[in-house]
Formats: structure tokens, C-alpha cells, sequence
């Protein structure tokens, strides 16, 4: 299944806005993002690693296998988590109204780690993703896509992102045509999950088209 241009300007995160240089893992003057992880249940937020940032939704496109949603019971327990980190404070403290409007899912990068992100729970029954598909994660961007005005849909709005699938697990042919990895909103230039810093002569892809445009210095 090839990527539908809905499923590309429907989007996630209003990080967006932000310039992607201002995020900086260990900057206490800065917003803290998760860095990917290998564990059997990536699902969780403590004083020593939370798998949510510190605020708002994860600001990066992020191309790679769909590996698992949250159980009820394990969503419950991240947000019940999240917020003893004071976390999410601006969201209704209700375990099952999060539940209800939020899907946690993990995304798993090509060294086999992986990030967990949020997508709403109507796009989970409108896109269906399957562990193993090729999947991508985008934040809110663009003048067009406003957040919602009832209070409590925004606060939810401002945490979560849209997860289209590109390719289904079957599909090998379709996987070729992408670069997997974790990209720049405003210019789709790859960088490290861990540094948030440009790859060495990684690569660009068009943000909507999501297909690589340079890799490697060269020009495809």
C-alpha cells in the first residue's frame, strides 16, 4: 500500500513550530525528548527514562516498522506515570479519558531500537497499522491544520501525531522506495534520535511525498 497524499498533510505534534536546533537532549533550558530504546515494554515514564517529551507531541518525522499499540493497561499506567513526573498536567486526569482520545504506539528504527509516539484513536480505526508495516509519524504543521477549540480536545491535540501507513508488511517492493530513519520537519534533512543533529551525509526526502530527494550527497 503506497502512501495517500491525506495521509501525508494530516500530521501530529505542535512542536512543529518550533526550530528543530532548540531541541537538545540534557538541556534543562530545553524541551527533553526520548531517545530510542530496545525493551520489551517501552511503555513507561520514570525518574530515569520517560518514553514521552517533557512537553508537547515528538517534533520529528520519524519513517519505520509499526511494532506494537499499548495495551489499555499499559496506557493507563503511562499516563498515570507521565503525570507523577509532572507531565501532561494540562491534560484531564482521567487514566481512561486519555486512553479513550489516545492510541500509545512504538515505531522500530533500523538498528532496532525504538520510539514510542501518540496517534488519536479514530486514526487508528481509519488507518489500521499492523506490526511490521512501514509506517510514518508526523507532527501538526501547517496554517491549515488549526488545534481544536473545546479545551480538553486541544490539550489531547497538542501531545499526540499522525501515523500513516506507507507500505504493509507484504509489500517489499514498496519498502525500497524509502529511507527509513528519523527527519527534519521543515526540510526532511535525516538526523540522529539521540543528538537531534544531522546524519553525515544523510538523507533528505520531501516531507510530503515522504521519497528520498538526496542520499549520500547525491541528488536521486
Amino acid at each position: 500500500m503506497h502512501i495517500r497524499p491525506w495521509m501525508v498533510t494530516v500530521a501530529a505534534g505542535i512542536l512543529a513550530i518550533l526550530g528543530a536546533g532548540s531541541l537538545k537532549a540534557g538541556d534543562s533550558a530545553s524541551i527533553k525528548l526520548p531517545a530510542p530504546v530496545r525493551t520489551a515494554d517501552i511503555f513507561h515514564c520514570d525518574a530515569r527514562y520517560c518514553a514521552m517529551p517533557s512537553q508537547g507531541s515528538y517534533p520529528y518525522i520519524v519513517i519505520g516498522l509499526f511494532q506494537a499499540m499499548a495495551t489499555v493497561k499499559q496506557s493507563q499506567q503511562l499516563f498515570i506515570d507521565t503525570r507523577t513526573q509532572h507531565r501532561w498536567l494540562s491534560l484531564p486526569d482521567d487514566p481512561a479519558a486519555f486512553y479513550a482520545s489516545l492510541q500509545p504506539v512504538s515505531i522500530t528504527l533500523t538498528d532496532g531500537n525504538a520510539l514510542a509516539v501518540l496517534m488519536a484513536q479514530d486514526e487508528v480505526y481509519a488507518t489500521t497499522p499492523k506490526p511490521g508495516d512501514l509506517v510514518r509519524y508526523s507532527p501538526h504543521f501547517g496554517a491549515y491544520e488549526l488545534p481544536p477549540t473545546d479545551p480538553k480536545a486541544r490539550a489531547y491535540w497538542s501531545i499526540d501525531g499522525c501515523v500513516a501507513v506507507i507500505c504493509r508488511a507484504q509489500d517489499r517492493a514498496c519498502f525500497s522506495r524509502y529511507a527509513q530513519g528519523v527527519f527534519r520537519r521543515p526540510d526532511g534533512m535525516a538526523i540522529s534520535p539521540k543528538t537531534f543533529k544531522p546524519l553525515p551525509q544523510g538523507t533528505v526526502i520531501d516531507v510530503q511525498s515522504l521519497l528520498p530527494i538526496r542520499s549520500s550527497g547525491k541528488v536521486l
